[in-house]
């Protein structure tokens, strides 16, 4: 009789993961820590969105429709509000840092800081409105998100001083541990206070005021006095921020005009069916994040540079492609449930677009590491007022619809601008 085998079965997913390991350990040292960058990156959005569904998924049965958008309205207007928090400066921290200007993020970090109080009076103002409309809850949430807007948003620089270091594994182990306490908490929050959406805002600003509390003073003793400080940054970071307000106003004016102008149940919709798609653009901006330090250290564009880029965004839109039609659906019905499925079409119409995109948003990266302005202006306020005309004269005839065209043309615009101003301003070099 043959002997059994008293080796346990190998789990595929361990053995999938150590394989990955060892071919990353066997790569030469430059490569081996942007892949390692990459690997953490990647794992940080996976949990930060795999939290955000499990909060959606008791969000959406916790809250009624209106309910869940106003919830979301609160968290559009405070993403209008990030202006004031001038959010490039921490883009400019970072390409300062990666060249070996510490003291930047040390001449930043006040200024942001303090900045980020305008918010607060407007937030405080749109509480003022709701409380003499006696809509106290909605008062109470405004109040609660100008209270704790300049520490949730106006702190957020230490990652820029961390992505200089390249240190995304700190980042990646402290955002985590932020999102999953967050969502903990708010889970908690509406399965034993369901219909009440102020105490969930609380706790979703007040988890990342007190992690960026904490790694501030971190980073400020890390960052000596002494340091030098790159004098074009600050100019740079403040103008890039007014620049970078109209694609902001672009990603959240859909939603301004659905829930005052159409209805508050489509804009709940809206935001259903981009939760997902949010995720897998999200993932490639963060992939396009970790090449910015070495962009920054990149004289030009290379032909090598560009090959690898179109290979990767090859990849990337045939995996979108195939994740919106045969893995998406069920997904999204399991997730949020009966009432939010007039949202699936919309979600895979949106993941086509972010498909179709994902090339343009990695070589828009390498204009944002060189401080170029110009370039950068261009293909900002370009896009963006594509997408706002588009949603002005689109939405509030089509509704939901005219949403979803709104942001192919965005995506479309965003395509051309940037080969526009590859082809005028960076000449691809051997």
């Amino acid at each position: 009789m043959a002997k059994m085998s008293h080796n346990p079965p190998k789990n595929p997913l361990g053995a999938a993961l150590t394989t990955l390991r060892n071919k990353i350990e066997a790569m030469p040292g430059g490569h081996k820590l942007l892949a390692k960058n990459a690997a953490w990156v990647f794992a940080l959005r996976i949990v930060q969105k795999l939290s955000s569904l499990v909060m959606m998924y008791f969000l959406v049965r916790g809250l009624s429709q209106d309910q869940f958008a106003f919830f979301n309205i609160v968290l559009t207007v405070v993403s209008l509000m990030s202006i004031f928090t001038l959010p490039e400066l921490t883009t400019a921290v970072t390409q300062s840092v990666a060249r070996g200007f510490y003291g930047t993020y040390r001449k930043i970090m006040p200024i942001s800081f303090f900045a980020s109080f305008l918010g607060t009076l407007c937030l405080l103002t749109a509480a003022i409105w709701y409380y003499l409309k006696d809509a106290d809850p909605q008062a109470m949430s405004f109040a609660v998100a100008a209270t704790l807007f300049p520490f949730a948003l106006g702190l957020e620089q230490w990652k820029g001083f961390k992505k200089g270091l390249e240190d995304f594994k700190a980042i990646v182990w402290l955002s985590g541990q932020m999102h999953f306490i967050r969502t903990m908490l708010i889970t908690a929050s509406i399965i034993i206070f369901p219909g009440n959406f102020v105490l969930p805002l609380f706790f979703y600003f007040a988890a990342g005021s007190c992690r960026n509390i904490l790694q501030t003073f971190r980073a400020l003793k890390i960052s000596d006095k002494n340091n030098p400080t790159e004098e074009k940054s600050l100019a740079y970071g403040i103008k890039a921020s007014l620049i970078s307000f109209t694609n902001v106003v672009a990603n959240q004016i859909d939603k301004l005009l659905l829930y005052f102008f159409v209805s508050p149940i489509e804009m709940a919709i809206l935001v259903v069916a981009e939760k997902i798609p949010e995720l897998c653009k999200n993932m490639i901006q963060d992939m396009a994040n970790v090449l910015m330090p070495r962009f920054a250290k990149q004289e030009s564009y290379t032909r090598n540079t560009d090959k690898k880029l179109k290979m990767v965004s090859l990849a990337i839109g045939g995996s979108i492609i195939f994740f919106a039609f045969a893995i998406f659906p069920p997904i999204a019905e399991f997730i949020f449930g009966e009432q939010y499925k007039d949202a699936i079409p919309y979600g895979i119409a949106l993941l086509l677009t972010i498909a179709i995109g994902n090339y343009s948003t990695f070589r828009s990266r390498f204009v944002m590491s060189k401080l170029d302005l110009s370039s950068y202006r261009d293909i900002t306020i370009g896009m963006s007022a594509a997408r706002i005309a588009s949603s002005i004269v689109l939405v509030p005839i089509f509704g939901l619809a005219g949403a979803i065209a709104s942001t192919i043309i965005y995506r479309i615009a965003m395509t051309v601008l940037v080969e526009y101003v590859f082809r005028k301003r960076y000449a691809i070099t051997d």
